[in-house]
C-alpha cells in the first residue's frame, strides 16, 4: 500500500506541473489559433499593475512619441521532437533564456503593447529602450518556461491567446498565472483562420467574439490584437480597428514606431537558431532599414525597400 500511495503522488505531481516539456507536444504541432473580444474595463486592477514602468532610465513626452520599439514573436518555448512540423516555431528553453538575459545586459527593459501605445499616442513615460515580447496563439510552455524566465528579469510578456486554445493547449489556469506575473493578454481569434477570405459576418465573429470571450474568462481590458498568420489587409484591417482593439501586430520582419499604421505593425520573428549575438545583431538589422529575407525572420542588407502590409508567412 506504501508503494501504491508514493507512485500516485508521483502522478499528480507530473500532471499538475503540466509535465514540462512533453505536455506541450500535442499543443505545440497544432497550428496557432486566435482569441478576439471586445475591450472592456473589467479587472483594470491587474491590467494597471501590467502597466507599471519599470525602474531604470525613462523617456516621454515627445522622445517617447517617437520611440522605436522592436516587438518579439515568438510561439512555443521547448525544444522540438524530432520530425516536429514548424520547428522554427520553437525556441528551446535554455535559448529562450540566454536571448532575455542578453536582452537585459544591452539595456532593454520589456514593456507590453498597452504601454507602447500609451508612449506612441500619449507620450506616456517608458524604458529608454523599450522591447515587446509577444506569444503567439497560447502554449503550456509559454507559462511553464517563458514565465518564470521573463519573473525573474522584472519582465512580463504579451499573450496573443486563440480561443479554441484555451484547455487543448494551454489551461485557463495556466493563463491566469501570466495575468498575475502582469502578462498582457491580447487576442489571436477564436480559430486562426486567414482573415482576408473570410465574409463580413465571420470577420466580425472571429474579431469581437474572441475578444469578448477573453475579457469575461479572464476579467481583464484585450486591446491588442495579433493577425493569423500575419494575413491582412484594409478589410481586415478596418475591422480589426472597428472590433474596439487598439493595436495590431503581423509577421513582417520590423521595428515598430508611433507614426506606422497601429493596425500593421511590423515584428522580429525569433527562430530557435538565433544565439543571443544573433538576435541582438538582427534587430540592430532591422533598426538600420534592413528588409525581411524569404526565409522566416530572415533578412537583407542593405536596402531602401519598405516592408509590405500584408504577409502570409505563418505566424
Amino acid at each position: 500500500m506504501g508503494i501504491l500511495i508514493v507512485l500516485v503522488a508521483v502522478v499528480i505531481t507530473i500532471a499538475t506541473s503540466g509535465g514540462h516539456d512533453t505536455a506541450q507536444s500535442s499543443a505545440q504541432s497544432e497550428t496557432p489559433a486566435p482569441s478576439t473580444t471586445k475591450g472592456s474595463t473589467t479587472g483594470k486592477t491587474v491590467q494597471e499593475t501590467a502597466a507599471q514602468v519599470p525602474a531604470g532610465p525613462q523617456i516621454s513626452g515627445e522622445a517617447a512619441k517617437k520611440a522605436r520599439i522592436p516587438i518579439l514573436m515568438y510561439h512555443v518555448i521547448s525544444t522540438p521532437p524530432a520530425g516536429q512540423p514548424m520547428s522554427e516555431l520553437w525556441v528551446p528553453k535554455a535559448r529562450f533564456r540566454s536571448q532575455a538575459e542578453a536582452l537585459k545586459k544591452a539595456g532593454y527593459e520589456a514593456i507590453t503593447m498597452e504601454q507602447a501605445m500609451n508612449a506612441w499616442q500619449k507620450g506616456a513615460s517608458i524604458p529608454e529602450k523599450p522591447i515587446v515580447l509577444t506569444f503567439d496563439d497560447g502554449y503550456l510552455t509559454q507559462s511553464t518556461n517563458a514565465g518564470p524566465i521573463l519573473e525573474k528579469l522584472g519582465w512580463k510578456g504579451v499573450l496573443y491567446l486563440t480561443t479554441r486554445n484555451i484547455g487543448p493547449t494551454i489551461p485557463a489556469a495556466s493563463v491566469k498565472k501570466l495575468i498575475r506575473l502582469g502578462w498582457e493578454l491580447g487576442s489571436h481569434t477564436i480559430t486562426h483562420p486567414d482573415l482576408t477570405k473570410l465574409g463580413a459576418a465571420d470577420l466580425r465573429k472571429e474579431l469581437e467574439d474572441s475578444r469578448l470571450q477573453l475579457q469575461a474568462q479572464f476579467g481583464q481590458p484585450v486591446d491588442a490584437f495579433c493577425y493569423p498568420t500575419g494575413a491582412n489587409n484594409e478589410t481586415v484591417r478596418a475591422a480589426t480597428k472597428a472590433a474596439g482593439y487598439t493595436s495590431a501586430t503581423t509577421v513582417v520582419g520590423g521595428i515598430a514606431d508611433g507614426a506606422q499604421d497601429p493596425f500593421a505593425l511590423p515584428r522580429v520573428r525569433v527562430t530557435p537558431d538565433d544565439t543571443p549575438k544573433l538576435l541582438l545583431k538582427k534587430i540592430e538589422a532591422f533598426k538600420a532599414g534592413a528588409v525581411p529575407a524569404d526565409a522566416p525572420g530572415g533578412y537583407t542588407l542593405p536596402s531602401t525597400q519598405t516592408a509590405p502590409q500584408t504577409s502570409q508567412v505563418t505566424g
